[in-house]
């Protein structure tokens, strides 16, 4: 069903969402926040059009983190994002760095997390391979959880045990926030 909602999008709603998106993201940013880790979109899966964020990032001089995905260890692999960095397109599609500086989960303030969807207490519906499971379950406690979408949340998605939760979800057309 999510994926069909997005498949009908064209190219001007995508645009314009993604931008609205940036907007919203910009409000939740404060002095505290150095080091956000954003995710590379999957054009064929219309996912939501980051590079709005990474411009906002550039402008406010925060340091931009991109995952390289280690497929047969079900783990990403961090990396500083700069002008030297070097981008190749993995398997599934996605954008992903061949060279630069790691950086540590511990070292990020902000995760801005791909999905499908999420419901009304911050459960998202990923991909279903547990990357960002994973990898958000070795990030500091403060570090905030920010999933991007172009609908709103759902009424309720089964959460399993291991599956961690969203503090914020945007949509172009609202902000919202879960209790912990």
């Amino acid at each position: 069903m999510l994926k069909s909602q997005r498949a009908v999008l064209n190219e001007q709603e995508m645009h314009v969402y993604s931008h609205s998106l940036a907007l919203r993201f910009e409000m939740l940013l404060s002095e505290s926040i150095k080091n956000v880790h954003l995710f590379l979109p999957i054009k064929n899966q219309k996912e939501v059009d980051t590079g709005f964020i990474l411009d906002l990032l550039i402008q406010r001089n925060i340091n931009c983190i991109i995952s390289k995905t280690n497929i047969d260890e079900g783990t990403l692999t961090h990396y500083l994002f700069d002008d030297d960095t070097d981008i190749e397109v993995n398997i599934w599609g996605i954008p992903e760095p061949v060279n630069g500086k790691e950086v540590s989960e511990e070292d990020i303030d902000l995760v801005i997390v791909p999905l499908l969807g999420c419901d009304v207490k911050g459960n998202r519906i990923g991909y279903g391979k547990g990357f960002y499971d994973r990898f958000l379950e070795k990030c500091r406690p403060d570090c905030l959880k920010v999933g991007v979408g172009f609908f709103p949340p759902l009424k309720e998605i089964p959460a399993e045990k291991h599956d961690i939760a969203l503090d914020h979800y945007l949509s172009p057309s609202r902000s919202y926030h879960f209790n912990p």
